[in-house]
C-alpha cells in the first residue's frame, strides 16, 4: 500500500521531493478499510472505538494546546500525553491490540488525581478538565472505579470544573447496565461547598448510531464544531466500511475545490492575523497569496556584556521598545507597534542589570490556556503574580545573573510562507517560498486542513448561509433531537464549543473488544 502512496505522490510532487520528504510524507499514506469492511458489515469494537477516538482526537487537539492525555487499559494501563494530533495518536494504538481482562480504575484515579491538581492546586491552570472513557464491558474493578470517581467529585467545587463521560462501544448488556448505575447514582456533595455535584454522564452505542443518522442531514454536517464533530462517530454507528465511505463522501463533496477565504491558525492553536486567499486550478494545484513574501525575522537575544552608565538595552524588547502583532521585538512604525515593552515602557533602555523572571519565562503575564504569553489583546488573561507583569526583576545586591539555556529558534507562528501548494485527495503538500521544504497535510473535514508543523487552514465560512441551512436541517433546533443529545453530552459539549481545557482520553483495549457488532 505504501508503494502505491509513494507512487502517487512522486505523481504530484515530483520523485526528487518524495525521496528527500518520505519519513514525513509516510505518515499521511490515507488509510483503507479492514479487509473484511463493507458498508453494511459488522464491524470489531476496536476498529469502531479507533475511528472514533481518530475524529474525536481531530477535534480536541485543536483547542488542547498542551497536547491530549490518553490512557490505554487493559489489564495494566499505558500512559500517552502530550498527543497534538492523530497520526501520533494512531501509532500507539497500532501498537496494542485487544486482549485480556479490563481494568479502569488506576487510570481514571491516576486522571481524576492530575484534574483536580491542575483546577485547585497551587501551580494549577485551572482550566476546566473533561475526561472521555471509551469501554466494551463492565471493568474488572468496577467498584474501585466507582470510589474514585466519588472521591474526586467531592472534592469539585463547581459543575463544569471536570467531567467524565462514559461511551459504550457495542451492545454488551452487563456494560449497558453498569453505565446505566454510573449515571443515575454517582451525584455527590462537594466537600468544598456543600453542593450537588454531578460529573458524569453516559452514552449508549444505540444513541449514537441514531445521531449520526440524523446528522446527515446537509444542515447540520454545516454547522461548524458539531457537524465536524458528529463525523467523528461514523466510524461507530456505520462501522469500519461505512466509515470509509463516509470520509471518501466528505472529500468529494469539495465539488468546488479550495478556492475561497482562508485562516491561518498558527502552531499555538490561536489564529493567526494572516488571511489567505486561495485559487484551486481543479488539477490539483492550488495558488496561495496573503502569507508574508519573507518570514519574520527571529528576533534572538544574543547577550551584550558591554557595560554603560548604569544603563543598556531592555533584555525583554531588546532595546527596540514595542512589540509587534506576533509578540515579537520590533522598530516604531505605524504598521507594526502592536504594545509597549512592558519591562522599559517604550523606551528602550533600562536601569541597572535585569534578571529573567522564571515563573512566566520573561512573558510577564499568562494566556488562557495558562501559558506564559506576551501582553496583548490576544492572548494576556493575567499578570504574573512573582514579577505583575514586568517580565524581568531588579538583580539584588551581589546576585549574578543565571546563564540561560539557548533555545532553538522556533518558526513564525504561521509557519513558513507558502506561495503554492499541490493536493490529491484528502492529502495536501504546500510548499515553503524558497521551495526547499515541502509540508504535508491532510483533509480533516469541509473546513479545515492540518499541517505536520501543527498549523492549519480553516475555511471562511458564510455564517448566514451556514445558520439558516443548520435550521431549515434541524427543524428549528439546532441541537435537537439524537444528534443533540449527544453533543449536549459534557465531554462533547466542551469539544464542540472549542472549550479551552486539558482532554483525557480512555480506552479499553480489553479482548471484549476484539468482538464484533
Amino acid at each position: 500500500m505504501f508503494g502505491m502512496f509513494k507512487q502517487l505522490a512522486g505523481q504530484v510532487l515530483g520523485e526528487e521531493v518524495v525521496e528527500q520528504h518520505i519519513g514525513k510524507l509516510a505518515a499521511f499514506m490515507p488509510a483503507e478499510p479492514p479487509e473484511h469492511a463493507s458498508k453494511d458489515d459488522p464491524a470489531q469494537r476496536w476498529e469502531k472505538a479507533l475511528l472514533a477516538l481518530k475524529g474525536i482526537a481531530q477535534q480536541v487537539t485543536k483547542v488542547d494546546e498542551d497536547g491530549i492525555e490518553v490512557f490505554v487499559c487493559g489489564e495494566d494501563v499505558q500512559d500517552f500525553a502530550g498527543i497534538r494530533d492523530t497520526k501520533g495518536l494512531m501509532r500507539i494504538c497500532d501498537r496494542v491490540q485487544p486482549e485480556g481482562g479490563l481494568c479502569l480504575a488506576p487510570a481514571l484515579a491516576q486522571a481524576l488525581g492530575a484534574a483536580t491538581e491542575r483546577l485547585y492546586g497551587e501551580e494549577g491552570d485551572q482550566k476546566e478538565q473533561a475526561i472521555l472513557v471509551l469501554l466494551s464491558r463492565k471493568p474488572d474493578d468496577a467498584e474501585e472505579l466507582v470510589a474514585a470517581v466519588q472521591e474526586a467529585a467531592a472534592k469539585v467545587r463547581q459543575e463544569g470544573d471536570l467531567s467524565i463521560t462514559f461511551v459504550h462501544v457495542g451492545n454488551d448488556g452487563e456494560a449497558e447496565e453498569f453505565l446505566g448505575f454510573l449515571d443515575e447514582n454517582l451525584k455527590v456533595t462537594s466537600e468544598e461547598t456543600g453542593e450537588a455535584i454531578d460529573i458524569v454522564d453516559t452514552l449508549k452505542d444505540e444513541d449514537i448510531k441514531k445521531a449520526f443518522e440524523e446528522s446527515q442531514d446537509p444542515g447540520f454536517m454545516a454547522k461548524g464544531g458539531a457537524g465536524a464533530l458528529m463525523g467523528a462517530f461514523a466510524g461507530m454507528a456505520a462501522g469500519a466500511g461505512g466509515y470509509y465511505a463516509y470520509q471518501k463522501h466528505q472529500i468529494s463533496k469539495r465539488t468546488k475545490g479550495f478556492n475561497g477565504s482562508w485562516y491561518v491558525i498558527g502552531w499555538d492553536g490561536q489564529k493567526t492575523s494572516l488571511h489567505l486567499k486561495i485559487k484551486d486550478d481543479m488539477e490539483g494545484a492550488l495558488s496561495v497569496k496573503g502569507y508574508p513574501e519573507e518570514d519574520p525575522e527571529d528576533f534572538e537575544d544574543e547577550g551584550d556584556d558591554e557595560d554603560w552608565d548604569g544603563q543598556q538595552d531592555c533584555p525583554c524588547c531588546l532595546g527596540r521598545g514595542y512589540f509587534d502583532k506576533w509578540c515579537r521585538p520590533c522598530e516604531e512604525s505605524a504598521m507594526h507597534k502592536d504594545m509597549d515593552c512592558p519591562v522599559c515602557a517604550g523606551e528602550g533602555v533600562v536601569e541597572g542589570e535585569m534578571k529573567r523572571c522564571k515563573k512566566c519565562k520573561g512573558k510577564g503575564a499568562f494566556s488562557c490556556f495558562g501559558k506564559p504569553c506576551m501582553k496583548n489583546h490576544m492572548h494576556f488573561e493575567k499578570d504574573c503574580p512573582r514579577c505583575e507583569g514586568r517580565c524581568f526583576l531588579p538583580l539584588g545586591e551581589g546576585e549574578e545573573p543565571e546563564e540561560e539555556e539557548e533555545e532553538a529558534p522556533r518558526p513564525p507562528l504561521h509557519g513558513r510562507s507558502t506561495s503554492h501548494a499541490k493536493y490529491q485527495g484528502e492529502n495536501v503538500f504546500r510548499y515553503t517560498a524558497d521551495e526547499s521544504e515541502v509540508i504535508p497535510g491532510t483533509v480533516e473535514d469541509d473546513h479545515t486542513v492540518a499541517f505536520e508543523d501543527g498549523t492549519r487552514w480553516e475555511e471562511k465560512q458564510e455564517k448566514v448561509s451556514y445558520g439558516k441551512m443548520a435550521l431549515a436541517g434541524l427543524g428549528g433546533a439546532a441541537l435537537g433531537g439524537a444528534a443533540g443529545y449527544v453533543i449536549q453530552k459534557k465531554f462533547f459539549s466542551k469539544a464542540s464549543k472549542k472549550t479551552p481545557a486539558d482532554y483525557v482520553i480512555i480506552l479499553d483495549r480489553s479482548a471484549a473488544m476484539a468482538e464484533m457488532d
